[in-house]
């Protein structure tokens, strides 16, 4: 695996490149008898950390003292229309639901290959079978897969070959995020002091809220996924003549899709609708032609190779949707079986690329290296008049250490610096999203209906990432010492992104190139190989980059993105907006005082600074423009998601048939707008509460130490708004990878007829260390958006792994 971050390494690709290059070679066969590889690990997931729940008890306590505080002291729950919390808070049970949902989930994989071939012939055959079940209950995947790979010399001047995968998944999934028939959303959602099942044998559910009952959220509904993949390429190579060459190849990556999924009456999806049932099937056919010629040659001390050619790529998509309801029963769950068609939708949808590209690569003594290339890339989803986009690139280097001066150094062993400068292009948007578009679906009194469904766009045009790059690469003592620095500056222009419109518009966006953003940084890499002995080696890799962005332009005004992040020109992309906390009320002297400056200043004798039920205990929220009154014009810019630096270290050690590898991931100065918290600790209403709510404000527990505001119904003040109250440093630095391994010396598995056997354990996560309280820190909420980063909102956390597993060659 090669991950292309240079300027011009990567402007080669274009418009595939607008997210950076990983190059993924497959192994192949090599001349050699045929070696048979197995390889297997078998291991276990679990969640790093939990959230303490409020005991049932204590839940039910809180829901009483927050009616009071709300409605006065004489008030109970059911005087509000709450049902079943008037009684005495301990005759209640205690339910945690994290120890009903979480599990230690089983993970294994098992490969088998074959390698070997001739003078003429090469193949490599692998099967791989991959079964892992989530530290959720109720998820699960597993995966079969086949490789074939084949490269034949047919004559001196020409060769063919082929790559195919194919594979098969079934992913049974659960609802999570935002969502209140979730399985990690239900378990911090609903109450502790509902039972896990009713004395009948019924789930247990809150008679107040629609909130469904974690563990009928993991056991009844059926949501399976079927994934279907083959990925194939044919290539053909020809020798034209001395250096000249001359490569074609057809690659197919088809994928089928088929969702199953149903909620029957025992839950409250489907209890209303007599059960709910769902498929769903898409076919996506992508096509991919590449032709092009490669020309090698030196004269002298100068050598020389360029490359000319073309793609061509076409995708074809079409899906089918049907829903169902009002079914016989639970058992049978096809949608032939549902009295009421609820839903029955189908569409195509198809998309083009063409491009063509060179590249000119000069190399003079090894010494002095020039590089440069261009693209055009022609998409269909852009209007006629700015299909195509044009990115070309160049780059040079220098490499001082061959120099005379610095030949024979004794302690410079390298140096070389390096420069250049690209442009890329992003073509990712809606297939038609230059287009006015009208869709069918408006139907009335069995009549078709057409309406209009996206706003046209024929300006919409290539966004262009215009990126330089300076490094110098350092070795030193016979590199030992290996050091790389870059630093880069990349600038996104015509950004393509849907600006929000208003509702009364009839429609929620248009797509549009919006602006520019700027990203510059530092990438450091050291290596150090601490020991180099015929039995023990030791290195030690660090990586650090430095990070900051920046909104240069932005068409139309400023928008809201997620829960709480802002778009804004001058501000960084991921940036949080909200007001900021001051302290807690402690008196209402204090409060009637801010009312009376606000009556003062506002001439408005029923003004108040935040609102008429403010009391002691609410949080109070700081007037940024001094005009006496919180409103939204006191909302600021908070801080953002991005790092200041983030990295890792990697060491690995081998001695004496002991193999040792472990990597610490850190990043340092993110920030993470915790929503969930925003609920949990919200203390307003019958969700679920975390037991850090324990420290919260009371009469008799006024210390302004306490970040928890009082328990009020309704929370009238809105202490849940959004503010820093619920953004946290979500620096982290965590043990992502250990193995430790051991193979067996050759004159002991050579007698048991094998080449090879290696044992080992490794683990992934295995130490976080981080002042975020949520469930992790690396998590996103918002991963289709680019505008929202660094949010968690109930939220799948990584899992804790540990593996024992085994290597063997035959």
């Amino acid at each position: 695996m090669e991950i292309l971050k240079d300027a011009a390494a990567a402007a080669i690709y274009g418009s595939r490149a607008s997210n950076g290059v990983v190059l993924i070679t497959t192994k192949r066969g090599k001349q050699q008898k045929t070696q048979i590889s197995l390889n297997t690990y078998y291991g276990g997931q679990t969640v790093w950390r939990e959230i303490e729940p409020l005991s049932g008890p204590e839940f039910v306590g809180l829901i009483q003292e927050g009616v009071r505080n709300r409605f006065g002291d004489a008030v109970v729950p059911s005087q509000i229309g709450l049902v079943g919390l008037n009684d005495d808070p301990s005759t209640y049970p205690n339910t945690n639901w994290f120890d009903e949902i979480f599990r230690t989930g089983a993970i294994s994989q098992t490969d088998l290959s074959f390698a070997g071939g001739n003078d003429r012939t090469k193949f490599y055959v692998s099967g791989s079978y991959f079964l892992q079940d989530g530290t959720i209950k109720g998820s699960s995947f597993d995966r079969y897969s086949f490789r074939f790979n084949l490269d034949n010399i047919v004559s001196d001047k020409f060769k063919i070959g082929t790559s195919n995968s194919l594979s098969r998944s079934l992913s049974t999934r659960i609802n999570n995020d935002n969502n209140i028939f979730g399985v990690l959303s239900t378990a911090l959602l609903l109450g502790s002091h509902i039972p896990t099942f009713n004395p009948d044998g019924t789930y247990g559910r809150d008679p107040n809220a629609s909130i469904e009952n974690p563990i009928a959220a993991y056991r009844e509904p059926t949501n399976d996924v079927f994934s279907n993949r083959l990925l194939s390429t044919i290539y053909g190579e020809y020798t034209l003549a001395k250096g000249l060459n001359f490569r074609t190849s057809l690659s197919v990556d088809f994928i089928n899709f088929r969702e199953f999924r149903f909620s029957p009456t025992t839950t409250n999806a489907g209890a209303g609708t007599g059960g709910t049932g769902i498929e769903a099937m898409s076919n996506e056919l992508a096509l991919t032609n590449e032709n092009y010629f490669t020309y090698r040659t030196s004269f002298g001390d100068l050598a020389f190779d360029a490359l000319l050619g073309a793609s061509f790529q076409n995708s074809k998509f079409e899906s089918f949707f049907g829903q169902g309801e009002n079914f016989p029963g639970n058992t049978i769950t096809t949608l032939n079986a549902a009295s009421i068609k609820r839903d029955v939708t189908s569409s195509r949808s198809e998309w083009g690329l063409n491009s063509y590209f060179s590249r000119f690569n000069f190399n003079w003594q090894q010494k002095y290296f020039l590089s440069a290339s261009v693209r055009a890339d022609g998409s269909s989803r852009f209007g006629a008049n700015n299909r195509w986009g044009v990115f070309p690139a160049i780059s040079g280097a220098w490499r001082i250490g061959q120099e005379n001066f610095l030949r024979d150094n004794r302690v410079i062993s390298e140096l070389k610096l390096r420069a250049s400068w690209g442009l890329r292009g992003n073509y990712e948007i809606g297939n038609f999203a230059s287009r006015a578009l009208i869709s069918p679906g408006a139907n009335y009194l069995q009549r078709a209906g057409l309406a209009p469904a996206q706003l046209g766009n024929p300006d919409l045009t290539w966004e262009q990432r215009e990126d330089i790059d300076v490094g110098i690469d350092i070795g030193l003592f016979k590199d030992r010492v290996l050091l790389q620095v870059d630093a880069y500056k990349g600038t996104t222009n015509e950004l393509l992104l849907s600006r929000p419109l208003v509702g009364s518009s009839g429609f929620t966006g248009i797509t549009e190139n919006i602006g520019s953003i700027e990203n510059r940084g530092i990438d450091i890499q050291l290596t150090t190989f601490n020991v180099n002995k015929e039995k023990f080696q030791w290195s030690t890799t660090l990586n650090m980059s430095f990070f900051d962005n920046k909104i240069l332009t932005l068409a139309g005004t400023p928008f809201a993105s997620g829960f709480a992040s802002w778009v804004e020109e001058g501000e960084a992309l991921g940036s949080f907006r909200g007001f900021r906390v001051v302290r807690l009320f402690q008196t209402q002297e204090e409060i009637d005082a801010l009312n009376a400056t606000a009556r003062e200043m506002s001439g408005n004798p029923n003004a108040v600074y935040q609102s008429t039920l403010t009391r002691p205990g609410d949080i109070m929220f700081e007037d940024l423009n001094g005009d006496g009154l919180l409103t939204t014009a006191d909302q600021e810019i908070l801080g953002n998601a991005n790092p200041t630096f983030f990295g890792g270290i990697t060491n690995n050690i081998n001695a004496f048939g002991f193999d040792l590898s472990f990597f610490f991931q850190f990043s340092v100065g993110n920030l993470m707008f915790n929503n969930t918290r925003a609920f949990s600790e919200g203390m307003n209403s019958i969700f679920g509460q975390a037991a850090t709510v324990r420290d919260r404000w009371t009469p008799d527990n006024k210390t302004e130490d306490t970040n928890f505001p009082r328990a009020v119904f309704g929370d009238p003040n809105n202490n849940r708004r959004t503010s820093d109250r619920f953004l946290e440093d979500a620096s982290y630095l965590r043990l992502k990878n250990l193995s430790l391994g051991y193979r067996l010396p050759s004159s002991i598995v050579n007698k048991i007829g094998m080449s090879s056997l290696r044992i080992y354990v490794s683990g992934q996560n295995l130490l976080t260390f981080t002042k975020y309280s949520g469930f992790d820190p690396e998590v996103s909420t918002f991963t289709t958006s680019n505008t929202a980063p660094g949010t968690d909102f109930l939220t799948f956390p990584q899992a804790r792994t540990m593996l024992v597993g085994l290597n063997v060659g035959f």
